[in-house]
């Protein structure tokens, strides 16, 4: 760490409030922090404790029409930043601060390659254009250990994967060579070994570029990985500061002793055998049966738009589940597990034989959808998207009773109350929309709602992986006792390795849309046999911070991709003879 007697970046006593409909109200109290060159202070807490709004009030981008800093100052390098007015802080944005956004996707813009938005930053910080701008970025894709980096330049945001993406944000940050790098939760939504990854190179990049990172997460893994101190805060309020050590073998507040304790680690389930539910064994017949399921999708192109490519998604696909048994299904982005998911529920067309309590569910698909649909229920990662704005959250659990014409008004409203008190809702909440609930409230809604048809299999799509730990720790626990009370059986999507180990039963390792490794939880997590299924507990961060990785760099290529070139002969039809004087054409 450099060895500066005066911070690069030093904020006080910063306070932030929003306009409400009941008048303004304080979301950030009195925020205190610095950071020196080459340290890594990490902002930790929940959703709403005021850390992301708070380094956008340094970086001068709050909403003026809805938000103000009401007091307080951050200087950088002797100027309060919160003085300029917006014409400097452009200069300044980007140049001497940069801010790494927790989804890439919405940070670039689409319609531009990522060549012409490295070289927009060039042109606009530094006056350089031409061929030496494109020197420049070329360079920064390789020092972020971007694959291909050449050929990324002539590429759009949508052509490349999370892991890509994050790596063009943090090239695109470092650009102009930075005092300081605000990262807000830049590895939430990637895969454990794209995390790993991300981290590493941005440790190394930091120390090249004698960079101050600001590190805004909820994940205490990270934390642990990452920090030289830590501050902790809780609904707008600094809870508690201090290095990271002391934060995590003698934290003082009991709201850092609670995330901490939250956090599921890695190992906590060494040498305890799964425990079945009371459920598991009751029958012989399996409550699902997938075999050999196989996935593709075509992409056309061309000027007759034919299948030019086939994503194999999926490739022959095989397992079992019993009654009250949790089966994981972990792998990164792209593995083919979400699509896995959705082919259980007959969201995508699939190949293969997939048996539900020993129908036939392509058979019973055709001759009675709704009631096959009936059996196997899901629950999608983002609940916000997955509920209607328009309707209240009563209406969006009612509804599938009603398609499923399932009892009069009366006693669909009786039961939605029901499912509401059952997943730790009030019923007198059943008028409000999907906006006015915290995520992990309207995470209930959701399961609420694939309860309703009392489904025997629920499909767990990264449920979880949004949420914060602890709010997280209380959602796992719920379908640990909707399983244990109703014999559920959960196909649970993940990435999150640790999640994975607390929750399951057995365990399926995807990739490239095979599985190649499944068995019973502690087999897998204990002595794993496959060189993937080490690389995925390999990359996983320990919430330890004296036992921190030391990570040499981890290779930047990406999985290999599923898509399949489709060849086609741009020639006249040539004619074979296939028996005498009979001719086809090929």
């Amino acid at each position: 760490m450099s060895q500066h007697k005066s911070p690069i970046l030093d904020v006080q006593d910063l306070s932030i409030s929003v306009k409400t409909d009941a008048g303004e109200k304080s979301v950030v109290r009195n925020f205190a922090y610095h950071v020196n060159a080459q340290e890594t202070l990490c902002i930790a807490g929940e959703s709403g404790s005021g850390k992301s709004i708070s380094s956008l009030a340094i970086m001068g981008l709050l909403p003026k029409t809805s938000a103000r800093v009401s007091s307080g100052k951050a200087i950088l390098d002797g100027t309060d930043l919160l003085q300029l007015p917006e014409q400097q802080m452009q200069h300044i944005r980007g140049n001497d601060i940069a801010m790494i956004f927790q989804e890439p996707m919405t940070s670039l813009n689409p319609v531009m390659t990522i060549g012409d938005q490295l070289r927009e930053v060039l042109r606009f910080h530094k006056s350089m254009q031409g061929a030496a701008a494109n020197k420049h970025a070329l360079e920064m894709l390789e020092a972020v250990r971007l694959s291909e980096a050449k050929k990324r330049l002539d590429q759009y945001p949508h052509e490349l994967s999370g892991g890509m993406r994050q790596r063009v944000m943090i090239a695109m940050s470092l650009l102009c060579s930075p005092k300081v790098l605000i990262a807000d939760e830049p590895t939430t939504a990637l895969d454990v070994t794209i995390q790993a990854q991300v981290l590493t190179l941005m440790k190394e990049l930091q120390r090249e570029f004698d960079t101050g990172l600001i590190l805004i997460t909820h994940d205490m893994g990270v934390v642990a990985e990452m920090a030289d101190r830590v501050l902790v805060v809780n609904q707008g309020e600094m809870v508690e500061m201090g290095d990271v050590n002391s934060i995590f073998h003698a934290p003082k507040a009991s709201y850092t002793q609670k995330l901490i304790s939250d956090l599921p680690k890695l190992g906590s389930m060494a040498g305890i055998e799964p425990t079945p539910t009371a459920k598991v064994g009751q029958t012989t017949i399996p409550v699902l049966d997938v075999q050999d399921l196989t996935v593709r999708f075509d992409i056309a192109g061309g000027l007759l738009q034919r299948t030019i490519k086939r994503v194999h998604a999926v490739e022959k696909v095989s397992f079992q589940l019993q009654a009250g048994e949790t089966l994981s299904l972990v792998g990164e982005s792209g593995c083919g597990k979400s699509t896995t998911g959705r082919a259980l529920l007959n969201l995508v067309d699939w190949q293969g034989r997939i048996y539900v309590e020993g129908e036939d569910l392509r058979i019973s698909h055709k001759r009675n959808q709704l009631a096959a649909r009936r059996k196997i229920q899901m629950i999608f990662q983002d609940p916000y998207a997955s509920l209607n704005p328009r309707k209240t959250v009563g209406e969006l659990v009612q509804e599938p009773l009603v398609i499923h014409k399932i009892g009069n008004d009366i006693e669909q409203k009786e039961k939605t109350a029901q499912l509401f008190e059952r997943v730790g809702l009030d019923p007198i909440h059943l008028t409000r929309y999907p906006h006015e609930f915290s995520g992990g409230q309207r995470q209930r809604v959701c399961i609420a709602r694939a309860l309703a048809l009392n489904p025997r299999v629920i499909v767990a799509d990264e449920s979880v992986s949004a949420l914060d730990v602890t709010v997280q720790a209380q959602v796992l626990d719920l379908l640990a006792e909707l399983q244990d009370e109703l014999g559920l059986s959960y196909v649970f999507i993940s990435h999150d390795m640790a999640v994975v180990e607390k929750v399951s039963h057995r365990v399926g390792v995807m990739y490239m849309g095979q599985i190649v490794e499944i068995g019973a939880r502690d087999k897998v997590f204990e002595n794993p046999q496959h060189a993937y299924t080490k690389s995925l507990l390999a990359a996983v961060p320990i919430p330890d911070p004296k036992k921190r990785k030391k990570r040499s760099l981890i290779s930047g290529l990406e999985i290999p991709s599923p898509v399949h070139e489709l060849s086609f002969k741009p020639t006249l039809l040539k004619l074979v003879e296939v028996e005498q004087n009979h001719f086809v054409a090929i």
